[in-house]
Order: C-alpha cells, then structure tokens, then sequence
C-alpha cells in the first residue's frame, strides 16, 4: 500500500497504484557518490470507491478497506464530478516536494510496518484521456535522492561511495583508495546509516564535484639566497586549488536540508579529512596533495624546500543551482618573503666617482591561513605564525645586516658585483618606505667609489686641505690724475707659508643626560673613538710632515657643533716657514 503524509495526517490510496523503480548512480571519474531513484507510481482511479472519495477527503490506513460511494453515472454529483474531484486531490497531495511516502504490505503480520519510506519531488502528474465515467487511470513520477528502509536508513545504493571495496578504504594504494580515504572514515559503504548519520560523515549528499589543481610560475618575483655573492635565485610558484559540488534538496523527519548547505557542507567535510588538523591548516595541507600528485617529473621541485604561504580563499555559493565552491591559492616559496631589486650604474665626467644604485622591494609571506584572526577570522590565535610585513622586515635585515650595510651586507655585495672598482661600504644615501597592510617594505640605497672614512664611526666625513705660498710683497702708491693708475713699487720680500685644514663630519651616535650633557658636551672631539680620529687627521694634515719644514705655527681654532643634526665642523689654519 502507498500512504501519504501530509499537513501531519496519513492519505492512504485506494486502489492500491502499481510502482516502479529505477536507480541512476551519479559517477565520475572517482567512483560514484550516490544517484537518484525514478518512481513511477501508475494506477486508477473509480468514481464510487477508492480512496480518495468522491469529495477530495482520503482514508489514513490501508485497512479497512473503504466502503463504496453511492455516485451516479449522470448528474451533477455523477461519475465524471467524483473522477475530477479524485484527481485534484491526487495533485494536492504530491504539490508539496520532499512530503513523506511510506510503502506497506497490508498483508504483512507486523502491523503495516513500512518496508520502503522516501521523500520525494514530482517531476509529473497525468491522467489518462477518458469519459470519466467509471474510473481513470494515472501515472505520477517522482524523484527521490536515496530509500529508506523501515528504521530510517538509507538503502546501501543511495549511499556515497558505494561502488568500493572495503580493503580499498584503508590502503590508499589506488585511485578509488585515496579517493575514499578522503571522504571517510573508513567505515564500509556497505553499512545503512540514517540521513544525519551520512550527513554528519560525509558533510551532505551531492550529485557531482570536482577537485582541479593548478601550478605555475611567479614570473617577476623570487627568493634571494643566502650564499656569497647573492647569485641564485629561487623561483616561486602559485598554487590554485577548485572545489566545487552541486547538493541535492534532501529531506527525512527532521526537515528540509538545502542543496547548496549540503554542497557546503560535503566540501568543509572532505577538506577536514585530508590530513589537516583543521579547515585553514597549511603544513599538512596542500603539501600532501604535492607530494602525491605535482612537481613528479615534470616541474622537479625540490618539496622539502617549499612551503606553502599568503593563502588565500574565495568561496562561491549559488542557491538556486545548489552549488558552492572554494578557491585557494597558495605562493610555493622557498623563504617567508620574496625580494625584486633593480641595480643601475652611473659614471660622468665632472666627477671621478662611480655609483651604484639599487633600488629593491620586499614582499613578506606569511604561513597564517585566510580566515586568521589578523585578518579578522577565527581560525585560531596562529600563534607564533608571522604576518607578513613582519617577515618582510627578518628578510631587510638579512639582506641589510640588520640595517648597518658594510661588506658583510648582501646588498653591498650586489653593488660591489656590478662594478669593477673598490666601493665605499658606508651607503652614500638611504631610503626606506614601508606598507604594513600589503607587508612589503622598498628600499633605495646608493654607494659610491669614495675612499673609505679617515674618522672611524662618522657616517659621512668631508676634508679639505687649502695651501696658499709666498708671493712678492710691493707697494701699491695712488697718484692723482695718473690715467694708468697707482703706482706699484716692489720693497724686497716674499709672504709666508700658509696651509688651512677643514673636517666637516656627521655623526650617528646620541648621548643623554642633562642639557649640558646631551649638547655640549657630546662633541665628537671630546668623545672616543672620535677624538683620537680627528687628532690624528689633523696631525697627518698639518704642516709638521712638509719636508724641509723649519717652523710652524697655529692660528686659533675654530669649530662649530650642531647636537641636533649631529654635524660638527673645524678649520685650522698654520703658517709655516722652510730652512731654505
């Protein structure tokens, strides 16, 4: 018997219609994950018996059988009025989708215990051409996505994965193996399960999916390494992974279970079960799925210096179609930030230095997953996992040495390759930008082939020596009216010897305390190591090492001393006689 549960009450039909199943398995290239059941219920209707009755009203049980209908052949209440009003009753019945159907041997000792129960949706309702007189007969086809048997299990062919072999679900040496180990647990197929049971294990019931991978260089962007000299470059790639299912409209006692929430669901599922401690996890996942399936043969990525980083996620849901997809892409890196530098030389003839200029960004990546708390998730606190404008900054101090440059710095040794002359290792000019939200930092630095500071620990120096040598002295006699002017009268003599010394340096270091302190008394020429520097330039630079020198002396000092910009500046000057 077929009884009907609807609006809360049993609608048994009588004359008991003939039923018919088909079963259409879903497959891929995986293996199947379930189907679709094509039900076709066919019978007839009788103007004077049978449930539904003649008014539109049915019988709640097969048993007992309803009693006949006083319906005559002609008239308005006749047999052509009870056959129509039977008919619309049928179609109230199937209008709404997803309604409870029970099927019953009536004969059965056990009471009318059902022995199949699905929900269907109606696909079409028809009746057969006819006078409508006495009886009319029907086919109605319905569509159901699984059975289920009298305790609310699904019938082993509505499950997903069916089509597999228990030893299969554990040795993940096959296609089907791996496949089934990422949808299960590995319980066998084989076992019913209620509908929140095979919801709760599989995440939902779906008509179709697909998984596609795809990797491919990241041209313009790479690893700088460690090693002297700073020549190889590791290339990195871009990691794109698409899921996507289509659910099915399923319903059991509990309700209604979208398709889309399905599709959902079964995607968050499969993604847990493979091999991730949870749904944003990067170290299991997807390098598991690379070791099995990418850079074998083809690309040859050494895995075990990739990692993967910056991850990303974009999720599509289409509720009419009842689909939904993810799309993550990882950057495959051999570091925690990438760096691009651009390197230019310059020489002219108004001077005799040579620079160089690097001009260089770094961008960070960052291990955290794209629903982490720094950007406003709650895919855990991510402890000790970097942000990438922190890594950004680990990767300027490597290649900086921790911003003091000099030759140990990899970016002096860049500069210094490019040129076939000496480089001063104290930056001519530096400039830092820096962008927190896309974790990058650009760098601009210049050296130059100016020697090396005389003064240790000053960041620039400048030092000029100026002689002035003797020169006639005369007199310069006015006369009044003379066209072609004074006079000029040599009196015997020559000028002394003259040499000035200037020392113009900037220095980095800040010393506190009070006032006195922190401005006077910080001058670099009170101050080791700049103070016996300096002493030694100026004794290198004076008079003292001019050869046949007889006597020399100093003019009163002058310096000046700005604690601000750190710039302190002295000139001396010496006259100086020879012995000849």
């Amino acid at each position: 018997m077929i009884i009907i549960y609807a609006n809360g009450n049993a609608h048994a039909i009588r004359p008991c219609p003939l039923i018919s199943i088909s079963y259409n398995p879903y497959r891929n290239k995986v293996g199947t994950i379930g189907g679709t059941y094509d039900i076709t219920l066919t019978g007839t209707l009788i103007s004077f018996a049978g449930s539904p009755f003649s008014n539109g009203s049915t019988v709640a049980s097969y048993n007992p059988k309803p009693p006949p209908e006083n319906i005559p052949v002609l008239g308005a209440t006749g047999g052509l009025s009870s056959i129509l009003e039977k008919q619309n009753a049928l179609r109230e019945l199937f209008a709404v989708d997803g309604r409870k159907i029970e099927v019953s041997n009536p004969y059965d000792d056990s009471a009318g215990e059902p022995v199949l129960i699905f929900y269907p949706r109606l696909q079409s309702i028809s009746f057969q051409e006819g006078i409508y007189v006495n009886t009319c007969t029907y086919t109605i086809n319905l569509q159901a996505d699984y059975l289920l048997d009298k305790d609310d299990n699904v019938i082993t062919d509505g499950l997903m994965g069916n089509s597999f072999e228990p030893d299969t679900l554990v040795s993940g040496n096959s296609a089907a193996g791996n496949y089934e180990n990422a949808l299960t647990t590995g319980q066998s197929p084989q076992a019913r399960q209620s509908v929140a049971d095979h919801i709760n294990e599989y995440g939902g019931f779906v008509e179709d999916f697909s998984e596609t991978w795809s990797i491919e260089a990241e041209d313009g962007n790479g690893n700088t390494m460690d090693p002297a000299n700073d020549t190889d470059i590791i290339r990195t790639y871009r990691l794109t992974r698409n899921v996507s299912a289509t659910g099915k409209t399923s319903y059991d006692s509990s309700g209604r279970y979208e398709a889309w929430q399905q599709a959902k669901s079964f995607i968050k599922k499969k993604i847990l079960k493979e091999g991730s401690s949870n749904l944003n996890g990067y170290s299991s996942y997807p390098k598991l799925n690379l070791e099995s399936a990418f850079a074998s043969g083809f690309i040859n990525l050494a895995l075990a210096n990739y990692g993967g980083y910056n991850h990303s996620r974009t999720e599509s849901i289409d509720k009419t179609g009842g689909s939904y997809s993810l799309v993550d892409t990882w950057l495959l890196s051999s570091g925690t930030a990438y760096e691009n530098y651009n390197l230019s030389v310059s020489r002219s003839i108004d001077t005799s230095l040579t620079s160089v200029t690097i001009d260089g960004s770094i961008k960070g990546l960052s291990s955290i997953p794209a629903s982490g708390y720094v950007y406003g998730g709650n895919g855990g606190n991510n402890a000790g996992l970097n942000t990438p404008y922190e890594n950004a900054i680990n990767k300027y101090k490597t290649v900086s040495n921790d911003s003091h440059y000099g030759l140990t710095s990899h970016i002096f040794k860049r500069a210094q390759n490019a040129v076939g002359v000496p480089l001063n290792p104290i930056p001519l000019s530096i400039g830092l930008g820096s962008n927190e939200f896309t974790g990058e930092i650009t760098y601009n630095v210049q050296f130059d082939t100016r020697p090396v500071n005389l003064i240790t620990g000053v960041l620039s120096e400048n030092i000029s020596v100026q002689d002035t040598y003797p020169g006639d002295v005369f007199a310069v006699i006015p006369v009044l009216g003379r066209q072609t002017g004074p006079v000029l009268q040599y009196i015997g003599g020559r000028t002394e010897y003259r040499r000035s010394l200037s020392i113009d340096i900037v220095v980095a270091d800040t010393y506190g305390g009070t006032i006195r302190q922190s401005r006077l008394l910080s001058k670099p020429i009170l101050i080791e190591p700049y103070r016996t520097s300096i002493n030694n330039v100026i004794y290198q630079l004076s008079p003292a090492f001019e050869p046949g020198i007889r006597k020399y002396f100093l003019e009163p000092p002058s310096e000046s001393w700005d604690p601000k910009e750190k710039r302190y500046s002295i000139t001396l000057n010496w006259i100086y006689e020879l012995d000849h």
